[in-house]
């Protein structure tokens, strides 16, 4: 994201840097800078995006560390409750021990899965509304320079017609 604000807050200082028309106060924008940016912009969207897919590829690494620390407790439940067959109390509470055990990682598991889905969600909307509302800005304007550029054509024409040359 910060790369993507680097270059709007560049777009920005362009606009205004950018000399204004004595009638109107309308801008004059360097169109070879503005396309320069654009271009930076449009090759920093997929970055973004990219961003959150690998938040995405980490839920699993996150899963797959749940799932081995729950067979790791398992074993050693396992491990614990074998040691203590003789006696059927001792038998009982550990195999209760072992399944919360394993119901806890399985619930921790789940929350973390669920917290990354979120997050990667909640990334790639970010990134997403950020370019739009940064295209959109950049639409408007685009569009207040090019209504400048027909102006000063339509005051520069032979005829003074405004419409000349506009197409």
């Amino acid at each position: 994201m910060d790369n993507i604000r680097s270059i709007i807050y560049r777009m920005e200082s362009l606009l205004d840097t950018s000399k204004t028309m004595p009638m109107g106060g309308q801008k004059i924008i360097d169109a070879r800078r503005m396309k320069e940016l654009m271009d930076q912009l449009v090759l920093s969207i997929p970055q973004e995006v990219d961003a959150a897919r690998q938040l995405l590829e980490n839920k699993d690494t996150l899963l797959q560390q749940a799932q081995s620390d729950a067979k790791r407790r398992r074993t050693e439940a396992e491990n614990a409750y074998r040691a203590r067959v003789d006696d059927n109390e001792i038998i009982a509470a550990a195999q209760e021990r072992a399944n919360l055990i394993e119901e806890e990682a399985e619930q921790r598991a789940a929350k973390r899965l669920e917290q990354a889905d979120r997050e990667a969600m909640a990334k790639r909307a970010e990134a997403y509304n950020y370019a739009l509302q940064t295209l959109q800005t950049l639409e408007r304007n685009l569009d207040s320079a090019l209504g400048t550029v027909r102006n000063g054509v339509g005051m520069l024409s032979p005829d003074g017609d405004r419409t000349a040359g506009v197409r």
